[in-house]
């Protein structure tokens, strides 16, 4: 899976896509006693163990409004902490609020509550946003030659990089760049995405 992670920026793992696809077709299973596991993995991956309990308190909570001091009241989960995992969820659609203004004060108060079952369209955009990438490097793959050092070094150069190096590598003495054969990494990357395509 390293490909995948190399090439692809704060994405969801692959495999919330292929537990949303595969069990979660009917719909989000979201009650006061179980949250959906692919929701769990993305609210872990969001902001741990904090976003699962902010998470409960927003499903559980139905009869009262609920600022962020409130939700830091119940969830024992340190103010600042508690505003910034609603704001990543906001960013992702998984919460919304509503701002009032106090009367007294002339502050503005934020009342919020979960909108978890836009859980779905997230992890479809994700995934596209996904394939996208993974296509991009499967043809930057494609279209070069690339060279490593017949010495195990790390480094990876493409032909025009090699040739500026005279195929000698920078990492160490006497290490030549060889061709790498990259077959197997295109052929990864094309079943990767026809995978991901399909579910």
């Amino acid at each position: 899976m390293s490909l995948i992670y190399s090439f692809t920026e704060n994405f969801l793992p692959i495999l919330y896509y292929f537990n949303y696809y595969f069990s979660i077709r009917g719909g989000l299973k979201i009650s006061e006693n179980e949250i959906d596991s692919t929701l769990k993995k993305v609210l872990v991956d969001f902001g741990g163990k904090e976003a699962l309990i902010i998470a409960k308190i927003l499903i559980e909570t139905t009869n009262e409004d609920l600022t962020d001091e409130r939700i830091a009241e119940l969830s024992v989960v340190k103010l600042n902490i508690v505003r910034k995992i609603l704001y990543i969820l906001n960013e992702n659609k998984l919460t919304e609020f509503q701002r009032v203004r106090d009367k007294r004060s002339g502050w503005y108060i934020y009342y919020w509550k979960e909108t978890f079952g836009n859980l779905p369209n997230l992890l479809s955009e994700r995934k596209d946003h996904v394939v996208n990438q993974l296509d991009i490097r499967m043809r930057f793959e494609n279209e070069n030659f690339f060279f490593t050092c017949n010495n195990s070094c790390t480094g990876r150069y493409i032909f025009i990089d090699a040739m500026d190096l005279n195929f000698r590598c920078p990492n160490c003495d006497g290490g030549v760049l060889a061709e790498e054969k990259n077959k197997e990494k295109v052929k990864f990357l094309k079943d990767t995405i026809i995978n991901i395509r399909n579910v």
